[in-house]
């Protein structure tokens, strides 16, 4: 599980503030095999990882589950992220250099580049100031496009891993094409709804993100799935004409 791995539990704890939130109920299935036999099992769901000002405005913004590695630079990115954003703070213009860099963001990764990243410019003289950071965002290298060791092309990553089993290696292979996705569709969808949002609390943008991004609509009861359990059901009929 990604948030059970020592790393990322440590870097969080060492250079954020984490808070969970449930935004609903974990969706149970239950199985009823006629014979005293029953399975239950959770859906899966989806999360997301959001990066916030310390009063609490949404600064960016990770979807779904994601291989480790590329979790961990993603976070170290939004750990200078907000540096950035404070820095815009301090000299009264965040609202327009967050919408600035959420718009180029977006436009790099739907032109499948790779987008700016953040870099430390802090020197060594500020080695003992707000932890030795000064965060400036830098043009990033074209090269390998915005994927760039993520995927199913990321071959030589996996090779780098050891697997205990041909399903331990299923599993990453499933996780990194999840991760590519995240990189890529997700990443520009939840960009363009920063851009246009705005700052914000992560309430205002819940039921988009999770509707549009994630595709769990919150206020589906089915979160999608309806047309799945019902589709092809014969008692459909009987059963709604029953007061």
């Amino acid at each position: 599980m990604l948030f059970s791995n020592e790393q990322v539990a440590a870097f969080i704890s060492a250079n954020f503030e984490p808070v969970w939130q449930t935004v609903r109920p974990v969706p149970l299935v239950h199985i009823d095999f006629g014979n005293g036999i029953q399975v239950t099992r959770t859906l899966h769901g989806n999360i997301a990882t959001s990066v916030c000002t310390a009063d609490g405005l949404v600064l960016d913004i990770l979807p779904g589950i994601y291989e480790p590695r590329t979790y961990l630079d993603r976070l170290q990115q939004f750990r200078l992220l907000e540096n950035y954003a404070r820095q815009a703070r301090q000299q009264g213009n965040l609202d327009a250099v967050l919408q600035a860099y959420h718009q180029k963001q977006a436009e790099a990764l739907g032109k499948k580049q790779n987008p700016d990243r953040f870099v430390n410019v802090a020197p060594i003289s500020k080695a003992r100031i707000e932890r030795g950071i000064k965060a400036m965002l830098m043009p990033a290298a074209q090269k390998n496009g915005p994927t760039a060791g993520i995927g199913p092309g990321a071959t030589g990553a996996a090779q780098a891993l050891s697997f205990s089993s041909p399903q331990e290696l299923a599993a990453w292979k499933a996780l990194a094409q999840d991760t590519e996705v995240n990189e890529t569709t997700r990443r520009t969808q939840i960009h363009e709804l920063l851009a246009k949002a705005g700052l914000v609390r992560p309430d205002k943008i819940l039921k988009p993100l999770y509707k549009d991004v994630l595709h769990a609509d919150l206020d589906d009861p089915y979160l999608g799935l309806g047309s799945v359990l019902f589709a092809g059901y014969p008692f459909a009929g009987e059963e709604a004409a029953v007061p």
